[in-house]
């Protein structure tokens, strides 16, 4: 599965569940059975079952915990906010370095 498509999956609330080949194509065989048809995928124990097989997956385990809470990288980051915004109330202080030219420049609006 292409690292990008796998990434974006997590990033959108969707497990993306990568089996070996082998598993995959029983996977296949037993659900081709429609008395067996019904596959169960279980997060927590980062297992999928269908018929009486049961095929293992691996996941990072931040992805995981963050599928499991329905949080994003941007809730992740919210539950610092308050480390966030002392570091921008900090950073806007000019450096000793910077001169007030340069200060005035930066705060020029830009000509459409």
């Amino acid at each position: 599965m292409p690292t990008f498509f796998y990434n974006n999956c997590c990033k959108n609330g969707i497990l993306p569940v990568v089996l070996p080949l082998e598993a995959s194509e029983r996977l296949l065989d037993i659900i081709s059975n429609p008395e067996d048809a019904e596959i169960t995928v279980d997060l927590p124990n980062q297992q999928v079952r269908a018929g009486d097989e049961t095929f293992d997956f691996d996941i990072d385990p931040l992805r995981k915990a963050d599928l499991l809470a329905g949080t994003d990288d941007i809730a992740r980051s919210l539950l610092h906010i308050d480390a966030i915004s002392d570091y921008e109330a900090a950073a806007t202080l000019p450096a000793p370095h910077v001169t007030q030219e340069a200060l005035d420049f930066l705060a020029m609006p830009l000509d459409d």
